[in-house]
């Protein structure tokens, strides 16, 4: 694979993500639906667009701590000590309540106890 077909590959990909943003913007979507959509086409599974998922996975993952470095940024930390308390027990709660009924899907599957536990 040469670099040509690389930086071809990622025009593609770009282009293609523009275009669905500018459509997604015309009907009020957030552009993320468009990028998602994008990643859909271009895959191995539609279009086939790329030809080694190496080099773009490695982009993605570039890609998703530059996300996260831009939301660590952005993070307000009054904002997050007036939610914290709330999210916390909401958290928790989300936590009990799907451990609970993945513990009990579990024996209702036939698992034993421990196996339950673990999948809990």
């Amino acid at each position: 694979m040469t670099e040509h077909t690389i930086f071809l590959e990622l025009a593609l990909i770009i282009g293609t993500a523009a275009i669905l943003a500018l459509f997604g913007r015309l009907i009020k979507q957030p552009p993320i639906i468009s990028y998602l959509l994008t990643g859909i086409i271009a895959g191995p599974f539609a279009l086939g667009i790329l030809s080694d998922t190496q080099i773009v996975q490695t982009l993605a993952r570039m890609g998703i701590a530059f996300l996260l470095f831009i939301v660590g940024l952005n993070l307000d930390f009054r904002l997050l000590k007036e939610v914290g308390k709330v999210s916390f027990i909401t958290g928790l709660g989300g936590i009990i309540v799907v451990g609970i009924f993945s513990f009990l899907i579990s024996l209702g599957v036939g698992l034993s106890h421990i196996h339950a536990i673990y999948i809990a």
